[in-house]
This record gives C-alpha cells, structure tokens and sequence, in this order.
C-alpha cells in the first residue's frame, strides 16, 4: 500500500508493439510514481513472470507481480491470451490485477464473447492503442487495483491483529511485524509509547511532535487526522479516547507516494481497530 513504481505487464508476440508500448508508457505515472514495465512474448513466459516468487506483504499474501496487464488474444495459438487470462485468475486464484485484452484480430475473440465468458477488466483492438487510450487505461487500472489491493490486505490485517489481541506482548508483536513499519522512515507510537520502525526514535518523536500540531485533512472522529509538510513528510493519526489508545503513524522523507483517500481511509480504520485493541488489552 506505500508503493514506490506500479508493475504493468505487455504480453504480446510482435516484438514492435511491446517496444512501442514501452516506449509509449516509460513517462506515465499514476499518483506521482513510475510505471515498472515488464515484457512477455507468449504465455508461457507471462505464467513464468506472474509465478516468480516476491517478499510477502503478508505471510501468504505476496504483492501481485502486475498491477495492470495488457494481453494480446493470439500468440503461440488463436486462444493463448485468453487461456492466460483464465490461468491468472482461476490457476492462480489472482483477482486483483486488472486484465485488459487488446487483439489485433477481433474477429478470432469477439469483444462480447471474451467480456461474457473471461473475468478481465476491458476490451480494445491494436488500432485503437493511442496513446491517450493506454494512458487512461492505465491510470483506471492501477487506482482499481489499489482499491482492492488496499481492501484485501486491510481485511487480513484486522482478521490476524484481532486473533493476536489475547495479550497486549502479542499485539505488540504483531504490529512490529507489519511491513510498512519496515519500510524506509516509517515510525509507529501508541499512548506515547514507541512501537517500532525504521526511523531513529528521537528523531520521530520530534517529527511527530511538529506535524501533530498542523490541522491537516480531517479523518475519523475527535481529531483523527492526516497531515503532510512541504516536505512530504506525513503523519496519520488516530485520536485517542477511553475507548482507544492514540496512535500516531509517522512517515519521513521525501515519499513520493501520496495516498489517495481511499487508502487513507482504510489505513485509518486499521489503525482505529488497533487503538480500540490495545486500550482494551491493557
């Protein structure tokens, strides 16, 4: 959920539409970050990338290999991308990247057939791949993805963190591990206590200090809230109450990633959960 590229795959056999397509999208960014663009000439080699094992964000929940994939119909036979499609979604169980079939022979797979009978998210011929189409295909794309990424990940974090909530040591524990404490300048406080992160611990304090002070954008009730300076160092806060502890989730440095508000929101229900957690195991 804290991205710093969004990976976008191109299947296809003509070796001059995958440069192309790259040369097309080596600029687009989508809320301030670059895309990550890799490139496969048949199924195979798309199944062999899609498989390649990634560090989890959780445990058993690796980040998808693509955010968005572009997969032409006819490769290595008349139906391998739509086989494709079949394998990524019902092989290997991969709802959240978003699918999007383009075909420089329609008439093999007719746009209502392929819609009807293949989970993918859009249709579109070779000739209408303008640039101004891939982009907003694009941009669409990784805002679904992020949207559902951001839900499904939020829903296994509130399942674990409330099996985890028998002690306050073990929901410690549990919030230590979450991988956006181990990302580069991240610090997490609760009641005043440090929690755990990656920043030197005065230097969050202070940070944290500084930028609880701004009004920022309003989130939850009795101030929960998002804040971030001039110099792109952010705050979420959840304000505590006697039913939930404060927590304030400090992030330093120039992060280029600025959520967009459906992630705060869910980061911030998490967050609420945590607090109204830790109040009642202390």
């Amino acid at each position: 959920m804290f991205n710093t590229s969004w990976p976008v795959l191109l299947v296809d056999d003509e070796p001059d539409v995958l440069r192309l397509s790259r040369l097309i999208m080596q600029d687009f960014t989508v809320y301030g970050l670059p895309l990550e663009l890799h490139t496969a000439a048949s199924k195979a080699d798309a199944i062999k990338l899609m498989e390649t094992e990634l560090v989890p964000i959780l445990p058993n929940i690796p980040p998808p290999r693509a955010a968005v994939a572009f997969i032409d119909v006819v490769m290595e036979s008349d139906k391998a991308g739509l086989e494709l499609c079949d394998y990524i979604r019902n092989t290997m169980g991969n709802k959240v990247v978003q699918l999007f079939i383009r075909t420089g022979q329609p008439g093999v797979a007719p746009e209502r057939m392929v819609i009807d009978n293949y989970d993918i998210n859009g249709y579109f011929t070779k000739a209408e791949a303008t640039e101004d189409k891939l982009y907003s295909l694009v941009k669409s794309g990784v805002r679904q993805y992020l949207s559902y990424m951001t839900a499904t990940v939020s829903q296994t974090i509130l399942s674990r963190m409330s099996m985890a909530a028998g002690s306050r040591d073990s929901l410690r524990s549990f919030i230590t591990m979450l991988p956006m404490l181990k990302r580069e300048g991240h610090f997490l406080f609760i009641d005043g206590e440090a929690v755990g992160g990656t920043l030197d611990e005065k230097t969050a304090r202070s940070l944290a200090e500084r930028l609880d002070q701004q009004t920022g954008k309003s989130l939850g009730e009795n101030g929960g809230k998002f804040v971030v300076d001039e110099q792109q160092n952010m705050l979420m806060k959840v304000a505590g109450d006697k039913n939930k502890a404060e927590i304030l989730h400090v992030i330093a440095g120039d992060w280029k990633f600025l959520p967009p508000e459906t992630v705060k929101t869910f980061l911030h229900g998490i967050m609420t959960a945590g607090a109204v957690l830790w109040k009642q195991t202390g």
